[in-house]
Protein backbone atom coordinates (compact mmCIF):
# COMPACT_ATOMS: atom_id res chain seq x y z
CA UNK A 1 0.00 0.00 0.00
CA UNK A 2 1.22 3.52 -0.82
CA UNK A 3 1.06 6.29 1.77
CA UNK A 4 -1.26 9.12 0.61
CA UNK A 5 1.28 11.68 1.80
CA UNK A 6 3.53 10.46 -1.04
CA UNK A 7 1.27 12.13 -3.61
CA UNK A 8 1.14 15.89 -4.18
CA UNK A 9 -1.91 18.01 -3.47
CA UNK A 10 -4.04 18.51 -6.62
CA UNK A 11 -5.76 21.89 -6.98
CA UNK A 12 -7.26 24.09 -9.65
CA UNK A 13 -8.36 27.70 -9.75
CA UNK A 14 -12.08 26.98 -10.24
CA UNK A 15 -12.51 23.57 -8.52
CA UNK A 16 -13.72 22.06 -11.81
CA UNK A 17 -13.85 18.27 -11.56
CA UNK A 18 -12.51 17.79 -15.09
CA UNK A 19 -9.39 19.80 -14.21
CA UNK A 20 -8.81 17.65 -11.11
CA UNK A 21 -9.23 14.52 -13.23
CA UNK A 22 -6.56 15.61 -15.68
CA UNK A 23 -4.28 16.53 -12.78
CA UNK A 24 -4.77 13.03 -11.39
CA UNK A 25 -3.75 11.62 -14.80
CA UNK A 26 -0.61 13.77 -14.73
CA UNK A 27 0.12 12.58 -11.19
CA UNK A 28 -0.35 8.96 -12.28
CA UNK A 29 1.94 9.46 -15.26
CA UNK A 30 4.65 10.96 -13.06
CA UNK A 31 4.22 8.14 -10.53
CA UNK A 32 4.55 5.53 -13.29
CA UNK A 33 7.87 6.98 -14.45
CA UNK A 34 9.08 7.55 -10.86
CA UNK A 35 9.22 11.36 -11.07
CA UNK A 36 6.95 12.49 -8.19
CA UNK A 37 9.78 13.06 -5.74
CA UNK A 38 9.84 16.58 -4.26
CA UNK A 39 6.54 17.66 -5.85
CA UNK A 40 4.21 19.04 -3.19
CA UNK A 41 1.39 20.37 -5.34
CA UNK A 42 0.09 20.28 -8.91
CA UNK A 43 -2.17 23.23 -9.75
CA UNK A 44 -4.12 23.83 -12.96
CA UNK A 45 -4.53 27.56 -13.53
CA UNK A 46 -6.53 28.09 -16.72
CA UNK A 47 -4.57 25.43 -18.60
CA UNK A 48 -1.18 26.23 -17.11
CA UNK A 49 0.29 23.49 -14.94
CA UNK A 50 1.97 24.98 -11.87
CA UNK A 51 4.30 22.48 -10.23
CA UNK A 52 5.27 23.25 -6.63
CA UNK A 53 8.53 21.70 -5.46
CA UNK A 54 9.98 21.49 -1.97
CA UNK A 55 13.50 21.87 -3.44
CA UNK A 56 15.08 22.83 -6.74
CA UNK A 57 14.17 20.17 -9.36
CA UNK A 58 16.74 18.86 -11.80
CA UNK A 59 16.27 19.12 -15.56
CA UNK A 60 14.99 15.53 -15.81
CA UNK A 61 12.25 16.20 -13.24
CA UNK A 62 11.20 19.45 -14.93
CA UNK A 63 11.19 17.79 -18.34
CA UNK A 64 9.07 14.91 -16.99
CA UNK A 65 6.36 17.32 -15.77
CA UNK A 66 6.24 19.07 -19.13
CA UNK A 67 6.06 15.69 -20.87
CA UNK A 68 3.22 14.58 -18.58
CA UNK A 69 1.23 17.77 -19.26
CA UNK A 70 1.78 17.31 -23.00
CA UNK A 71 0.71 13.65 -23.02
CA UNK A 72 -2.12 13.37 -20.48
CA UNK A 73 -2.90 16.88 -19.24
CA UNK A 74 -3.68 19.97 -21.31
CA UNK A 75 -1.71 18.65 -24.32
CA UNK A 76 0.46 21.77 -24.17
CA UNK A 77 3.82 22.70 -22.72
CA UNK A 78 2.42 25.46 -20.48
CA UNK A 79 4.21 24.49 -17.25
CA UNK A 80 5.58 26.73 -14.51
CA UNK A 81 7.83 25.60 -11.67
CA UNK A 82 7.65 27.09 -8.18
CA UNK A 83 9.98 26.19 -5.33
CA UNK A 84 8.73 26.59 -1.77
CA UNK A 85 9.38 25.12 1.61
CA UNK A 86 6.55 22.76 2.71
CA UNK A 87 6.15 24.60 6.03
CA UNK A 88 5.58 27.95 4.30
CA UNK A 89 2.17 28.33 2.65
CA UNK A 90 2.46 28.81 -1.12
CA UNK A 91 1.60 32.15 -2.66
CA UNK A 92 -2.00 32.44 -3.75
CA UNK A 93 -2.46 32.34 -7.50
CA UNK A 94 -4.67 35.18 -8.70
CA UNK A 95 -7.68 34.30 -10.84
Amino acid sequence: MIDDSFFPELTCYDDAVWRLIRLSRVCGYLFAINQLENITRLHDHKGVLIVCWNRQPNSKQMSATVDAWLKVGDYSDNVEHVIHHPEIPPLEVEV
